[in-house]
């Protein structure tokens, strides 16, 4: 349940709070279309002072919007998308977990491609980490609708250092972001890493979030369904 101790106002900042809907049109950049999740120069993270609570970490104004239903603590990060340059290596912090909770294609945000084995998924090729992979994998890339997947695999440079298409089911089971630690006997907490992590570590409550990570399983290459 998302924190009540401390409240504020975020949009008095100038923060947009709200979340843009599927369907909006898709912006276009030097590659290509622009994905949904990616964030835009002019997209800023705010100025929002961490401190330290008995429970973790809050932000010193903090209001419900600032947490999702599992209590995280999600990064302040305004929404402008298509003003400015397209930030291809970065996603903004609202958009992915939209697309993430709701399953929708990360490029044009409509719903992803789904059949009777799963979602569709690109995810870079690492098979040579463990034996049966990507099966549990934990993927922070949202999925894609067919025509958008298809169109990813020839415009997007991160897809060309390697990649597989599969199908899968899966489920929300973490988050990314940085990781605090205490700051005693200062009042504020410390940055100390970054890290991904599953629901039910403790630690979870000194991350500020900012990518939602889905767990695949049963998964299906399916490469062969993206040369159409």
């Amino acid at each position: 349940m998302a924190s009540k101790l401390l409240h504020g106002n975020p949009a008095a900042a100038g923060i947009r709070l709200e979340l843009p809907r599927a369907g909006k049109p898709v912006f276009r950049g030097p590659h290509g279309p622009v994905p949904y999740v990616a964030r835009w120069s002019a997209e800023e993270v705010q100025d929002a002072p961490v401190v330290e609570t008995r429970q973790g970490i809050a932000y010193a104004d903090e209001s419900s919007v600032d947490r999702d239903e599992n209590g995280l603590l999600w990064s302040r990060v305004s929404s402008r998308p298509g003003v400015g340059e397209p930030l291809y290596r970065q996603m903004h912090p609202l958009r992915q977990r939209r697309a993430m909770r709701r399953l929708l294609c990360q490029i044009c945000a409509g719903p992803a491609d789904r059949n009777e084995h799963g979602t569709l998924w690109l995810i870079q090729d690492q098979r040579h980490e463990w034996p049966g992979w990507p099966e549990r994998a934990q993927n922070t890339h949202p999925p894609l609708c067919l025509r958008c997947a298809r169109i990813a695999v020839k415009a997007c440079p991160w897809l060309k250092r390697g990649y597989v298409a599969v199908r899968a089911r899966s489920f929300v089971s973490g988050a990314s972001g940085g990781l605090f630690r205490t700051g005693w006997p200062r009042p504020r907490p410390v940055l100390a890493d970054a890290r991904t992590l599953q629901f039910g570590d403790p630690r979870l409550r000194w991350t500020q979030a900012d990518q939602l990570v889905r767990e695949l399983v049963g998964c299906t290459y399916v490469d062969e369904i993206l040369a159409g």
